[in-house]
């Protein structure tokens, strides 16, 4: 029987309902990353599903409490004169959302990730080679809120920029890529053109030669090499390793 002097009986009494309700899976959860890519917008990924940098910033930020997300190093590397590289490291702290991360009760930490990426005429093409500092920028940004949001897979950002024109035979720039993703992967060159001759190219004949390949060819050749170098769910197969 209700109260009289209450005529709305103990429905101000009742817990507050969380507004991100329980479909929200555990921050770390096996489901997590998957709901997390689930949030992005199309625009908000490249032509391969990679989540860009700007869509994990907008994700990241309706998914916790950004403390601060922000560059903190910034180191140009320079031989003879000319900028070889240049490196950025990214720091981000944040608060995960109490309702969807830990029991009640518990006091949630505060979290703290550091991201470092670089760029140089190597991994950036024309015309945003010009633009190294700020190229290495948004790939620390990215990598860090990847790590932050414990996703698993690749970001747009951290993939070398696509050749503008694919046309023509293959570059010094390429090559010099590949080979050092295969000194630092431990992968034989003629083993790994052997192995993914079908996946490079539809040329028949002799072996394939690196300094023989087009342009297009060799591109795809130094896209299996960076998730070799990138995914570490990828396995190098035992018979293309030194």
């Amino acid at each position: 029987m209700v109260d009289e002097d209450n005529e709305f009986g103990n429905v101000f009494e009742e817990p507050e309902r969380e507004l991100d309700g329980p479909e929200v899976p555990r921050y770390g959860s096996a489901e997590w990353s998957d709901y997390v890519l689930a949030q992005l917008t199309p625009d908000e990924k490249d032509g391969d599903g990679r989540p860009k940098c700007d869509g994990l910033r907008r994700v990241a930020h309706q998914l916790f409490d950004v403390v601060a997300s922000r560059p903190y190093n910034l180191k140009v590397i320079e031989k003879d004169g000319k900028v070889t590289d240049t490196v950025v490291q990214w720091e981000l702290e944040f608060v995960p959302r109490k309702n969807f991360v830990f029991h009640e009760g518990l006091k949630i930490p505060t979290i703290k990730i550091g991201a470092i990426a670089s760029a140089n005429e190597l991994n950036v093409n024309r015309p945003f080679n010009r633009f190294l500092p700020a190229m290495a920028d948004t790939r620390a940004e990215s990598r860090a809120y990847k790590k932050g949001l414990l996703l698993n897979c690749v970001t747009s950002e951290e993939m070398p920029e696509p050749e503008e024109e694919e046309v023509g035979a293959v570059t010094q720039p390429q090559i010099k890529m590949a080979s050092i993703i295969m000194t630092k992967c431990g992968i034989d060159r003629d083993k790994f053109l052997k192995h993914h001759r079908k996946d490079i190219s539809k040329a028949k004949g002799p072996r394939l030669l690196m300094e023989n390949l087009t342009k297009a060819e060799m591109s795809k050749a130094n896209t299996i090499l960076n998730k070799y170098q990138t995914n570490n769910e990828l396995e190098i197969p035992e018979e293309i390793k030194l």
